[in-house]
């Protein structure tokens, strides 16, 4: 890593800290609201000012920003009618799960 990146590493990691608030959603909370939220987003209205934990958290956590990507995915393709079938989509889910979590443990 080069000076520049190591610079740009400790930045985002300092604006992380200072994002920070006393009390902030739980991975599984934000899971519980990412629906409301992708629903927001694609009806155009202001998802992240009715959600701003949500957005903080999806912000500072990688896992649930992959997960709120693959659902905003998701339900655009069904509003198309672009889904692949139903054993591909749980094929990629397990993979995705696996991969993840490590084989056959949970989160």
């Amino acid at each position: 890593m080069n000076q520049d990146q190591t610079i740009a590493r400790w930045r985002r990691l300092l604006r992380q800290l200072q994002e920070t608030h006393d009390h902030e959603l739980s991975c599984t909370e934000c899971f519980d609201q990412l629906g409301d939220y992708v629903d927001l987003e694609l009806a155009a209205q202001p998802a992240a000012e009715c959600l701003p934990m949500l957005r903080l958290h999806l912000v500072q956590c990688g896992a649930c920003r992959d997960e709120y990507q693959v659902l905003r995915e998701l339900v655009e393709m069904t509003a198309v009618g672009n889904l692949p079938p139903e054993d591909d989509l749980l094929n990629r889910a397990g993979h995705r799960r696996r991969t993840r979590h490590g084989s056959g443990g949970s989160a």
